[in-house]
């Protein structure tokens, strides 16, 4: 059974992998260090049972310390290496691969080459050997010096291009390709600086642009940042397996995640989401105008958005100036205005001013109203003669009773009630009048009647008095 060997350092910064034909009896593994045996067919990882050698210090199993029955278990000695380049040495030679050009076995291998019939062409693409009727040799070839007998390999590590091609994992090691995947980035978190919400951390922002988010992956892996399925950029992790990636986000609910690609192109599963969200900056409310109102001892201010009472300041914050400062008794909030009431009028001659000096106020959507220094105030409704409105007759219409009338703007009818019903009036554009007609109603005994987006409705008392009406 084809197996792939993991060790991993404590830490998971250091990883020596092979693929071997079958399990190993024994390996030699740094102190601290897990072992995986991954089943190179299903992926799936294996139970180890350590067996340790007495002179061997503790190695961790990965396996160890799952509950279940160890009947199956894989039996490996494991031996204590004094260094990591022991222990990946000593995992070469199990894996069949020649550690300082060839070992003697190859050398071995070569020599019966050259005593091959050069007539050879059969090949058993089973056993690896060519035949000549009576004799076998093995192939040596352009991909490196194979014994396929009893599942050894042995390779050459000497690279005649550079790592370009005579075999390996293309690492100048002569090893077995990785195939395993870098695991998934952990820690995704949005910079503090940029996190200008209600706290650093709630991952609500009003920017847009220059976002950082930072994380940990494998060290040297390339990692690459998505909102959704749209790729945000990329960045190389630092051999402690820290990255930070800039980027920009739209006014929404974005979940960000990120991948990790090794060196051998391996790519990791999507990291946990982490969800930021970026709002419209708060647009401040402003004072619009102000006047001067009442007997002169009122001021107020006109914003271009409703006031929350409940956020109103102390007096304190306001000032109001004609020849020096004014006193303000009282302060008042309606709609979009202010109300600050004066101990004394105002004078009728001389500059007036307001100014808002304090912060905390803001508009009902919870968006602060700006603050202001010395605001001319002039206009002047205390002094502003009230005039007088007269109204005259502009045309009249005779009726069978009106008591009740409703007006339509839409078809600039009058609906009236009358002892025979609704009367309908036509409203002319020089305010005539006109008796289009009357609709009779049940009793037409109406005691109300009303009109909206051009539907009449009356309310019609029943024959009998003791009966619902209609």
């Amino acid at each position: 059974m084809a197996v792939i060997v993991r060790i991993v350092s404590a830490d998971g910064k250091k990883i020596v992998s092979r693929s071997l034909h079958e399990v190993p009896k024994n390996l030699k593994v740094p102190a601290g260090a897990t072992v995986e045996v991954i089943d190179e067919a299903s992926g799936r990882k294996l139970p180890v049972a350590q067996h340790q050698l007495a002179e061997a210090a503790p190695v961790q199993s990965e396996t160890t310390t799952t509950t279940h029955d160890h009947a199956d278990d894989i039996v490996i000695e494991f031996e204590e290496a004094d260094s990591w380049d022991t222990a990946e040495t000593a995992l070469k030679q199990i894996a069949g691969e020649t550690i300082d050009g060839f070992s003697e076995a190859s050398e071995l291998v070569l020599a019966n080459l050259a005593l091959a019939d050069a007539n050879t062409t059969e090949f058993d693409t089973q056993s690896g050997l060519f035949g000549d009727g009576g004799s076998n040799v093995l192939l040596y070839g352009a991909l490196g010096l194979t014994a396929l007998a009893g599942g050894i390999v042995l390779l050459s590590d000497d690279d005649d291009d550079d790592n370009g091609g005579t075999g390996g994992d293309g690492d100048g090691d002569g090893g077995q390709p990785d195939v395993l995947a870098p695991d998934a980035p952990t820690g995704l978190d949005l910079a503090a600086s940029d996190d200008d919400g209600a706290a650093d951390d709630d991952n609500i922002t009003t920017i847009s642009s220059g976002l950082t988010i930072s994380g940990t992956a494998e060290g040297g892996s390339s990692v690459e940042l998505f909102d959704g399925s749209i790729s945000l950029g990329t960045a190389t992790a630092d051999s402690a397996g820290s990255f930070s990636i800039d980027v920009a986000l739209g006014t929404a609910t974005h979940e960000i995640t990120a991948k990790a690609t090794d060196a051998a192109g391996n790519t990791s599963s999507a990291s946990e989401a982490l969800t930021i969200t970026v709002v419209a900056p708060a647009v401040p409310s402003s004072a619009l105008n102000a006047s001067i109102d009442g007997n002169g001892d009122v001021v107020t201010l006109y914003f271009d958005e409703a006031i929350d009472p409940a956020t109103l300041p102390s007096a304190s914050v306001f000032s109001v100036t004609q020849n020096g400062a004014q006193t303000i008794n009282d302060v008042e909030v309606t709609g979009n205005r202010i109300v600050l009431t004066l101990s004394a009028p105002l004078a009728a001659d001389g500059a007036v001013a307001v100014s808002l000096n304090g912060a905390g106020l803001t508009d009902t959507a919870g968006n602060p109203v700006s603050g202001f220094t010395d605001l001319p105030v002039t206009n002047r409704l205390d002094l502003v003669q009230s005039g007088a409105i007269n109204f005259g007759q502009s045309s009249g219409i005779a009726l069978d009773g009106a008591e009740i009338a409703a007006f339509d703007p839409l078809s600039d009818r009058i609906f009236i009630t009358g002892s025979d019903g609704v009367q309908v009036v036509q409203l002319g554009a020089d305010l005539s009048m006109t008796l289009l007609g009357t609709i009779s109603v049940g009793t037409n005994n109406i005691t109300s009647v009303a009109v909206s987006n051009g539907i009449v409705a009356v309310a019609v008392v029943a024959d009998d008095k003791t009966q619902s009406g209609s």
